[in-house]
């Protein structure tokens, strides 16, 4: 069994910033060191060994009820940092025999999972101004076409229409970084 997420984990999801005014720029930064420091890091997410959970081969599993007693929720941590949150979220996922049977089945097939590599882009300005409107333009479009297969014989006009809501320019942007990075 693997201890990692299935979902793709890559490039930067967030990211907190301390403004320069502040006069506790400091603290702020050793408390999210402090959070994400390993030694910490675990008994905050998970709770105490042997307590509210255990480790079997390396991965991490509930130990009930006292795991669901500590009522920590991943969204209201401080920070995050994938490397040290996904192989302590298996204990999360084994909450319940079912999911975590179908968490450890779809891990299993980690190995063949897609990449996308613009994931790592940088947050390149065309991004911000095209990014959002054009994936709900997707998304919204690609939603119809499954549902309606004569939908798709409008595709050529949605290539159309995404290209002149900046989709070109999106791409060349893209492109400019990878062939650059």
């Amino acid at each position: 069994m693997g201890h990692g997420f299935l979902e793709r984990q890559a490039g930067l999801k967030s990211f907190f910033i301390v403004p320069r005014s502040s006069r506790k720029v400091e603290q702020v930064v050793k408390f999210a060191n402090d959070f994400l420091n390993p030694a910490n890091y675990t008994t905050l997410v998970l709770g105490e060994e042997g307590v509210h959970y255990k480790v079997v081969n390396g991965a991490y599993f509930p130990l009930l009820p006292a795991f669901n007693e500590l009522n920590k929720g991943r969204w209201y941590y401080p920070v995050n940092a994938a490397q040290v949150y996904v192989p302590l979220f298996t204990a999360r996922a084994h909450k319940e025999a079912t999911m975590g049977a179908m968490f450890d089945d779809l891990n299993s097939l980690k190995p063949y999972a897609y990449q996308q590599v613009t994931d790592f882009a940088p947050n390149l300005p065309e991004i911000e101004e095209y990014g959002r409107v054009l994936q709900a333009f997707v998304e919204e479009n690609l939603m119809r076409m499954v549902i309606d297969a004569g939908a798709l014989s409008g595709y050529d006009a949605f290539v159309a229409e995404w290209k002149a809501r900046g989709g070109d320019e999106l791409t060349a942007a893209y492109n400019r970084w990878y062939q650059n990075r």
